[in-house]
């Protein structure tokens, strides 16, 4: 029995005590010898306390289901807070994880476009030195003619076109040798083509023997061994 309970059964026990007093034994006049005031004052009261007790019950159980909801509300937070710094953080790794990718597909295609375009370069240098290689042969197969054509009609413009198509030839000749005249760089200009002594004695109008002679003077002006091949010993001091 709680404490609600007695007090209330305590309160029932007197109410009919005194009731019992005055309808039974009138005559008894108990009154007189006890005092029932305060029970007056128990009955009246009887209700604010049963209030009063109600409310207090009431209050504490509100309190009681209060505190628990607080407490799963804040639990609640918890788990949305959890749950929000996980999206969060996933959040974030895939961003870094997208700006990482991004950057290194960018260095990759930059990294690509130079080789491409380095490539393209190299082609476009490849095709256009392949065309002035081609050009210049075939300049310097028909200037290579022509020369050979002044050459055999012994003309005296055979050495101005030598000296411009086989420059190097000309001014290598004209530096280690300064004393060569006109006529004998002609000859070796002659001899450079490659020419025979039979082919130089047909276009100079000479004989073979006079063509030997100037070989010999030749050698002996340059100090080139009787072992070595003119027409070799010119090509190697030449180019």
């Amino acid at each position: 029995m709680n404490s609600y309970d007695f007090s209330h059964n305590n309160l029932d026990a007197i109410f009919s005590f005194q009731k019992l007093s005055h309808c039974q034994f009138p005559s008894l006049n108990i009154s007189h010898q006890f005092d029932f005031s305060f029970l007056d004052n128990l009955i009246l009261n009887k209700s604010d306390f049963q209030t009063s007790l109600s409310d207090s019950i009431l209050i504490s159980d509100t309190q009681s289901v209060t505190a628990e909801v607080d407490k799963l509300m804040n639990e609640e937070r918890e788990r949305l807070k959890t749950f929000r710094n996980r999206i969060y953080y996933l959040l974030l790794f895939l961003f870094l994880g997208f700006v990482v990718k991004a950057y290194f597909m960018y260095r990759y295609y930059k990294k690509t476009k130079r080789q491409r375009a380095q490539m393209l370069l190299e082609n476009k240098n490849l095709q256009m030195t392949k065309k002035e290689n081609k050009e210049l042969q075939q300049k310097i197969n028909t200037s290579f003619d022509e020369v050979i054509q002044l050459a055999k009609e012994n003309s005296s413009e055979f050495l101005i076109r030598f000296q411009e198509v086989y420059p190097h030839c000309y001014y290598k000749l004209v530096h280690l040798y300064p004393d060569l005249q006109t006529s004998e760089i002609k000859f070796c200009a002659m001899l450079y083509l490659n020419f025979s002594t039979k082919d130089i004695a047909e276009f100079t109008f000479v004989t073979p023997k006079a063509v030997q002679n100037r070989k010999n003077r030749l050698r002996k002006k340059l100090n080139i061994s009787s072992d070595e091949d003119l027409n070799v010993w010119m090509k190697k001091t030449c180019d």
